[in-house]
């Protein structure tokens, strides 16, 4: 027998729980429209087997989607800028 002589206590679990403290869900929720379009842009360029070769350079959707981003954000800030002057 591999226990033979451990003094092994059968009341105890063999796998107690884990005492770790979960961290807090979050509510699901929507992101803003300039995190979408980053979200967009960075998926892509893991996803896509072109922009993912650092020799071949970015595919066009690419550029698009850096485009986007730029403009959602540009605007999100002179937005921003606006309504604090």
């Amino acid at each position: 027998m591999a226990n033979a002589g451990k003094g092994v206590d059968v009341h105890e679990p063999a796998n107690p729980p884990s005492r770790a403290v979960r961290p807090a869900l979050a509510a699901p929720r929507r992101l803003s429209p300039v995190q979408e379009a980053y979200e967009a842009w960075a998926r892509h360029q893991v996803d896509c087997g072109v922009c993912r070769n650092v020799d071949a350079g970015p595919c066009q959707a690419m550029g698009l989607l850096r485009r986007r981003w730029d403009a959602l954000a540009g605007a999100a800030v002179r937005r921003v800028a606006d309504e604090s002057a």
